[in-house]
């Protein structure tokens, strides 16, 4: 018996408005399994996917503030960046099928961001996911101390706010993540920006 090995091949780029419904089904079906709850596309975020053969495999979001626009994770958290929201950028959405696809979408965002003139970046996430970014690819953040505003809360991310452990906050800085998860993409990926 013959075997041909197969190259695995991803395409990293921005989703323009006509794939948002797929994503956000892709965003929604992924985070049901993984969460109990399905988060909704803002329409200030941007999304990055990942594509196999025509397919959606990953996605992750950014969010740029504009003006004094607090970010929607400074009301969920009740605490206010102040002059410093203009250094930073929100990550969210971030999902990854295929295994070693997800340095290179987060590097995706990371660089985007960074080419907007970003330097920190904000999310929240369960522990244990950003416990296994640490541990498995040496990306370093900080917890910022805070508690979970519930007025602030969607419908459709009760369920994850309201489990056990309790999404916490994150931040690092870009360039950092940058240099680390350059090392870190596959050869197959291509990154489209």
């Amino acid at each position: 018996m013959q075997t041909e090995s197969v190259r695995l091949r991803a395409k990293i780029l921005e989703a323009n408005p006509s794939e948002l419904s797929q994503v956000a089904d892709f965003v929604g079906n992924k985070y049901r399994q993984l969460f109990g709850t399905s988060p909704q596309i803002a329409p200030e975020e941007l999304c990055f996917v990942a594509k196999q053969h025509g397919r959606i495999v990953g996605t992750i979001s950014v969010e740029f503030a504009e003006g004094a626009n607090q970010f929607r994770l400074e009301k969920i958290y009740n605490f206010d960046l102040g002059k410093n929201r203009d250094s930073f950028t929100v990550f969210g959405k971030f999902i990854a099928e295929i295994p070693g696809l997800g340095p290179a979408l987060a590097y995706t965002a990371v660089s985007y961001a960074i080419g907007r003139r970003k330097k920190f970046a904000l999310c929240c996430s369960k522990p244990q996911f950003l416990g296994m970014l640490q541990k498995k690819y040496g990306l370093k953040f900080a917890v910022i101390a805070s508690e979970i505003n519930s007025g602030e809360i969607n419908p459709w991310d009760a369920e994850f706010f309201g489990t056990t452990p309790k999404p916490r906050l994150y931040s690092w800085h870009l360039a950092g993540w940058h240099d680390i998860l350059k090392e870190k993409i596959p050869p197959w990926a291509e990154i489209c920006l």
